[in-house]
């Protein structure tokens, strides 16, 4: 049976809940900052620099809102670099256009809470700007430089050369949750590890 990889980007640990479809495969940790978990201690933006490893999959969970907009191009290309040609990217980041419409419908203050997390509460302007409370124990790099909707982050995926792409809104999370493939169609076993329908 193949050993399949997988790169966790700037996930800070191995210890934190991953989704389902990462079961069983092989995690490497990728963090700007070194520490007991930590695989590859790079820059997500020098990732081209790195050798070529050919993860069978990366996983980006709440970092690509972290790098200014000119930066993310610097940052997808690592991925590519990083990804086997059959692999996948998963990528999660905040909804910002549901935040704000959220905001204007209910007329919130920016400091109202929009939901509890396991980081505790999260308002408005956490989910725009970054978590108040860990920017002020970690600092500014822990700050929110851009934002997304789900239209945005398709547009980004295909500017970046992701062929296939698969974009879904978790209102209830006020996250977008990406998949995509250099490839223009996924391979066989990222459709059975997605659980991806013939239309996808």
């Amino acid at each position: 049976m193949i050993q399949r990889k997988f790169l966790n980007v700037g996930g800070s640990s191995k210890r934190g809940e991953l989704p389902a479809h990462f079961a069983g495969m092989e995690h490497h940790l990728l963090d700007i900052l070194p520490g007991p978990d930590v695989d590859l201690c790079s820059d997500a933006r020098l990732l081209t620099e790195q050798p070529r490893a050919d993860y069978d999959a990366l996983f980006c969970s709440h970092n690509l809102e972290h790098y200014y907009e000119h930066e993310i191009p610097q940052v997808l290309a690592g991925f590519k670099h990083m990804l086997s040609p059959t692999g996948f990217v998963h990528i999660i980041v905040p909804n910002l256009q549901q935040a704000m419409g959220h905001m204007a419908v209910r007329m919130a203050e920016p400091d109202a809470v929009l939901y509890l997390s396991s980081a505790g509460p999260v308002r408005y302007l956490d989910l725009i700007f970054g978590h108040g409370p860990q920017i002020a124990r970690k600092g500014e790099p822990y700050a929110h430089k851009f934002g997304f909707s789900p239209k945005l982050l398709k547009k980004v995926l295909k500017a970046a050369g992701f062929e296939w792409r698969k974009v879904i809104a978790m209102t209830d999370l006020f996250e977008i949750h990406a998949f995509a493939t250099v490839s223009n169609q996924p391979a066989d076993w990222i459709r059975e590890c997605l659980q991806l329908s013939e239309n996808d």
